[in-house]
């Protein structure tokens, strides 16, 4: 989302859709843009000439307030992730690859500036400062908020402060810039991104956007249509955005000042205040609105598992809200071992530490808020490593620790069906990380056994589909079927293609549980 005037704002998404309004945000339009590639950023150097970035490189420009798009000589098939554009002519776009574009003739041309080993979500720039933000690499590498002070020409990687994944930044004056991100996240920097500090929250969900007028004048949002916004440096929930009429994820945010802000959310919903922090209404609704709600929980193996869903589950009249979470299936504690590596400290929803918000306390919130028919989860990596457990190491096979696993799994079904709603234990595949004991089948089946155990006790409630059987149809662990390569290298988490090849079989049986 973009507003480059009080009365302009253009939206971008999907299959190349761009949305405009000349009103405000009151009402919205649909333009062509000549390409089908997703757009995930959009920036404006003037008061009718924007930029969009998105899929395979695509860079595209408009001059006339998004009626005619030209196609922009990227140089990369790279993923591009966002982009701010400073000033009238220079202009930043972040790479899925962890690579920094830069144009200093108002996108009519771009150059690689700098590359990171990093996947970078999202940038922003107030005049000379800009900072890009990335995921974590590893759970023991944090996340990285790679700074500019002088308009893009140089870099300098600095680290956050919390071990989570960042999506959106908001840089508001020559200092200083707001980062927000998994696990109501909220980071700030006032020494031109040296130093990050943590901004608490009291929040579990996801968030993905930002948009400050000012220092003490920011709104943010993300899971379920949560909004917040910061007066003097205190956030504060808005339980009156996207979320009171659709509960949709908030993707974008815009506020020009505080005369207009707008909210765009997941699969095209928009939302509008004419004062940021009250009057919230939904403009423009999509049809998802009125789809059934999914939920899918589980670890990394999930979450990449759930990227291709929420645009392929359409058809099928479900909305999809992905929440695996990086090194965090239903087993707890610390340390662990994984790929022959010893993690002291494991991801904070699983560390098992008192007093620390657990994966129950989430997965009750993304209940609560999102009110799905059906719950999903995908574990079991994290669940057939080895583990300290009781003061020893421990794994799956042992029987104390198989029955411990049990426990996490039906405490995993009385929180996802708390509010009826039916559960689906998706049984987990192999793995191939590196002859480690992960990888080991037995561990494996034994982790699926105890799912189906655990079915077993709720009939009407609880389902199990063989995910293992469909994508290892040979008992074993298969990386390629048919040619479509389903696993990434790394032996555990499933490639762009293995999701929704994944999709075409587990999207119709969820159709059928939610029909009446």
């Amino acid at each position: 989302m973009a507003c480059p005037t009080s009365q302009d704002c253009i939206a971008v998404g999907e299959d190349g859709l761009a949305e405009v309004s000349n009103n405000s945000g009151l009402s919205w339009y649909a333009e062509a843009t000549g390409t089908n590639k997703r757009l995930l950023g959009i920036s404006c150097v003037s008061s009718s000439a924007c930029i969009a970035v998105g899929d395979k490189g695509i860079i595209i420009r408009t001059a006339d307030d998004g009626i005619t798009w030209q196609r922009v000589r990227s140089g990369t098939s790279e993923g591009l992730t966002g982009i701010s554009c400073a000033n009238s002519t220079t202009c930043i776009i972040s790479g899925q690859l962890g690579s920094i574009f830069r144009s200093i003739d108002a996108g009519a041309s771009w150059k690689l500036e700098e590359s990171f080993e990093a996947e970078l979500t999202s940038v922003s720039c107030f005049r000379v400062l800009c900072a890009a933000l990335s995921l974590r690499v590893s759970l023991d590498s944090p996340a990285q908020a790679f700074v500019s002070n002088d308009s893009g020409s140089s870099w300098l990687g600095e680290s956050l402060s919390q071990d989570v994944n960042f999506y959106g930044v908001s840089c508001y004056n020559k200092h200083s810039c707001y980062a927000v991100g998994d696990q109501g996240t909220f980071e700030r920097t006032t020494d031109y991104g040296y130093i990050w500090h943590q901004v608490t929250v009291n929040d579990f969900g996801t968030i993905n956007s930002i948009s400050c007028a000012s220092s003490s004048r920011c709104v943010a949002g993300g899971q379920f249509g949560q909004m917040f916004y910061t007066e003097h440096n205190t956030w504060k929930p808005l339980n009156i955005g996207v979320g009171s009429s659709s509960h949709q994820t908030i993707e974008s945010i815009d506020c020009r000042g505080l005369t207009l802000c707008l909210a765009v959310g997941d699969q095209g919903t928009i939302s509008r205040s004419s004062k940021w922090t009250s009057a919230w209404r939904t403009v423009h609704l999509s049809l998802a609105s009125g789809f059934s709600r999914v939920l899918l929980v589980g670890d990394s193996v999930a979450q990449t598992f759930g990227t291709e869903l929420p645009p392929l589950a359409q058809p099928f009249h479900l909305y999809f809200e992905d929440e695996g979470i990086l090194g965090c299936g239903i087993a707890q504690g610390e340390p662990v071992e994984a790929a022959g590596v010893v993690y002291k400290a494991v991801a904070s929803p699983c560390n098992g530490q008192p007093g620390t918000p657990q994966w129950p306390a989430y997965w009750t919130q993304y209940i609560t808020q999102l009110h799905p028919k059906v719950a999903i989860l995908l574990a079991g990596f994290w669940e057939v490593t080895n583990r300290m457990f009781d003061g020893v190491w421990s794994n799956i096979s042992q029987p104390n620790y198989q029955a411990y696993i049990l426990g996490q799994i039906q405490l995993a079904v009385k929180v996802l069906s708390q509010d009826n709603t039916k559960v689906v234990l998706l049984t987990s595949p192999y793995f191939d990380t590196g002859n480690y004991p992960e990888d080991n089948p037995t561990r494996v089946d034994i982790y699926n056994s105890l799912l189906e155990q655990v079915a077993k006790q709720y009939p009407t409630q609880v389902s199990v589909f063989d995910l293992n059987q469909y994508i290892d149809p040979g008992g074993k662990y298969t990386s390629t079927i048919d040619g479509i390569q389903i696993r990434q290298n790394d032996g555990e988490h499933f490639t762009t293609q293995g999701s929704k090849f994944i999709a075409k079989w587990l999207l119709p049986q969820i159709q059928h549980l939610v029909s009446p």
